[in-house]
Order: C-alpha cells, then sequence, then structure tokens
C-alpha cells in the first residue's frame, strides 16, 4: 500500500459547553481532542497543527462548519 502524508490537520480550539459535554457523557460518546502525546508525534511528521473555531452545535450535537472550515482554507492554504 502507499504511504499517504498529510501536510496539515484541521482542529477545533473552541471549547463547547458543558451542557453539550454532558450530553455526549450521557450518550457514553467522546468529542476528540488533540493531546500533547498527538502534537509531538505530528510535529515529528512534520504535519501542521490548524486550530481555529471550526465548529457549529446543532441540536446539541458539534459539528463541523463547512463554511468556517472553507473559508479558512481558501485564505490560508495553496494547494498545487
Amino acid at each position: 500500500t502507499k504511504d499517504i502524508q498529510f501536510d496539515y490537520v484541521i482542529a477545533n480550539n473552541r471549547e463547547v459547553s458543558k451542557e453539550v459535554k454532558e450530553r455526549y457523557e450521557r450518550e457514553s460518546s467522546k468529542l476528540l481532542t488533540i493531546n500533547k502525546k498527538d502534537r509531538n508525534l505530528f510535529k515529528e511528521l512534520g504535519i501542521e497543527i490548524i486550530e481555529s473555531d471550526f465548529i457549529e452545535v446543532k441540536r446539541g450535537y458539534v459539528r463541523h462548519d463547512v463554511k468556517k472550515v472553507t473559508d479558512y482554507i481558501s485564505a490560508n492554504i495553496s494547494i498545487g
């Protein structure tokens, strides 16, 4: 198989409310976060972490905000 190399990881850095966190806990679900170990691995692999407010909360669930992600990529990352 061919190795896939990523240049960037896009991650949310906005805190979610206590109510949203509790809802996920009640449903035995977890919100993904980047920890120190992840940061070290990405750095070692030469992968840049891009962090910003990339989420929206709809009906108590965290979702990617496609417009925020698209706007960030369009304004900051050249492809090609």
